[in-house]
């Protein structure tokens, strides 16, 4: 985490009906002593203390953890934590121990939930096709075709245009269900400073690695063509030292209101509860900024709204003082599981500003 964007955040504790809203301040502890990376104004590991309530969210190998109860948070997902710091992360041994205090073996081990493929976060799906099968066109046939059709189309490219056409001001953006950063890397340009969150720790760490080259750099994956068989393929991503990437709740966001000119939101509204996310969406905002959402609308279960979903979106914007400038509907999205298992989405995509 970059020391310098630590006035941006708050303390998302819920506290009198709403977040704390406190300051962060950088605290070394004997337990936890603050560690730096390169540049000096990376903190590599610490604790962020809240000036109000006195609750601490620890840094872990760059990545601050601003969920409302942070100590829940390590427990839940303990083992999914080492896992994934063991792959993509580091840790200094004071850290290490200070991690096992939430080891918790007779609990259920628990995951993130999600997939962060870099094929779907960083390529274009015509070009994951040619990479993954020989001829792609005679093992896939029309599919191949519609691909070649499609390629340049997905979300991601309708937001990132959708972005670059809105007027200044472009200070501030949000990035909620930022995954491994794919839209993050085509709208940071964009402004002075791109926030990405997510609730998955793997997606915060390959986030930072592939776009702030922290703490190494990841310029390459292995794309899977069948079982035992992979490709290496690169990384087509630009060094975004506007960035950054924290662990956070998109339904409890950690940040004063008011605070973005851009809010973007992508596939987290069928996951995570369309009227939470977008109450935040909207307290965050800044009164003359813009909200961009994406979602396939493949809601779990108990949040399906009884409407079409199209309609029960823009009421609920609506509800919050935002009307719908622009939208697209099905707007194709397609990754690749392996060669012959490809998962196709279809995904609405709107621009919404405050009400005149």
């Amino acid at each position: 985490m970059k020391e310098s964007t630590l006035p941006l955040f708050t303390c998302p504790r819920p506290l009198h009906g709403g977040g704390c809203g406190g300051a962060l301040v950088l605290r070394s502890t004997p337990a936890l002593p603050i560690t730096r990376g390169c540049p000096a104004d990376e903190i590599r590991e610490g604790l962020l203390r809240c000036v109000t309530c006195g609750q601490e969210h620890p840094v872990l190998s760059g990545v601050a953890i601003l969920t409302p109860h942070p100590d829940d948070y390590l427990r839940r997902y303990y083992h999914s934590l080492r896992r994934d710091l063991a792959r993509y992360g580091a840790l200094s041994d004071p850290a290490d121990v200070w991690l096992s205090r939430y080891h918790t073996p007779r609990r259920r081990k628990q995951d993130y939930g999600a997939d962060f493929r870099f094929s779907q976060q960083f390529e274009d799906a015509w070009d994951v096709a040619r990479a993954a099968a020989d001829d792609p066109q005679t093992l896939y046939g029309p599919f191949a075709e519609w691909l070649a059709q499609v390629r340049g189309q997905s979300p991601y490219a309708v937001l990132s245009r959708w972005a670059a056409q809105q007027a200044a001001p472009r200070r501030l953006a949000l990035d909620t269900g930022c995954g491994a950063g794919g839209l993050a890397s085509r709208v940071t340009p964009l402004y002075q400073t791109l926030i990405g969150v997510d609730l998955s720790f793997l997606a915060i760490l390959l986030a930072r690695k592939a776009l702030l080259h922290a703490p190494t750099a990841e310029r390459s994956y292995l794309l899977t063509r069948w079982r035992g068989d992979t490709v290496e393929r690169p990384l087509p991503v630009r060094d975004c030292p506007g960035a950054e990437f924290v662990v956070a709740d998109c339904t409890a966001l950690p940040f004063p209101g008011g605070l973005f000119d851009a809010v973007f939101s992508s596939n987290v509204i069928d996951i995570a509860s369309m009227e939470g996310c977008l109450d935040e969406a909207v307290r965050t905002l800044d009164a003359a900024g813009s909200f961009f959402l994406t979602d396939p609308f493949y809601f779990r279960d108990g949040e399906v709204p009884r409407e079409d979903p199209r309609e029960a979106l823009r009421s609920a914007l609506s509800a919050r003082g935002l009307t719908v400038s622009e939208e697209q509907d099905g707007v194709p999205w397609a990754w690749s599981i392996y060669d012959r298992h490809w998962r196709v989405y279809f995904n609405y995509c709107c621009v919404a500003q405050r009400s005149r």
